[in-house]
């Protein structure tokens, strides 16, 4: 008889240890861990090679001109990545790191305003911060690339307003255009893309 309402009235299984439930909730976050690191690491990835393709195209176009086997797979490239760096950009950096930072802040209650207000940084204070600003690894990155995007500005400017084609000011336009280019694409690649990589790591390891 015993058998038989065994039978007909079976046990109901019993619930999972507690040991398996955190086992795998432990396995999940580390998955989730492990998805959004991958996020960074392909759009720190994708903005490395974008620069390259770029300085690789340049190279191209100066030795063997627009149509070399150089410069075309370096354009496929260069498309290939600027549509990588978007779809992570958009899809998956931006969520990961509206999510990382947590919820907004509540609004600060007019007493509070009152006080940040009396607490306002002195000049000197505010010296400081854009001198710390100016002394940021980021910072010094881009300052460092300014004076190529200027030789690329005065190129192009130099260049277009030539009023004859093959000028003498139309070939000194082309060439500071391109050793503007060169320099350019070159100090992004091999300096801001570096220090730009190891300081969004940083953040993100921070934040998450």
């Amino acid at each position: 008889m015993a058998a038989l309402a065994a039978a007909v009235h079976p046990l109901s299984a019993s619930p999972p240890p507690a040991r398996r439930v955190v086992a795998r909730r432990t396995a999940r976050t580390r998955l989730a861990a492990a998805a959004a690191d991958a996020v960074i690491c392909v759009f720190l990835a994708s903005m490395w090679i974008l620069f390259g393709s770029l300085a690789a195209m340049e190279v191209g176009r100066l030795a063997w001109g627009e149509g070399c086997p150089v410069f075309v797979a370096a354009s496929k490239v260069l498309v290939a990545a600027m549509f990588t760096f978007a779809l992570v950009l958009l899809f998956g950096v931006v969520p990961l790191m509206t999510r990382a930072a947590g919820p907004a802040p509540a609004p600060a209650a007019a007493d509070d305003i009152e006080t940040a207000k009396d607490q306002a940084p002195t000049p000197k204070s505010f010296a400081a911060a854009a001198w710390g600003a100016l002394r940021d690894p980021v910072m010094l990155a881009f300052l460092s690339s300014m004076p190529f995007l200027l030789l690329v500005i005065a190129g192009a400017v130099l260049k277009d307003s030539s009023p004859v084609k093959g000028s003498l000011r139309e070939r000194t336009g082309s060439v500071i255009y391109a050793v503007g280019a060169l320099g350019l694409y070159t100090v992004d690649f091999l300096v801001a893309c570096p220090i730009l990589t190891v300081s969004m790591w940083r953040a993100w390891r921070r934040m998450a």
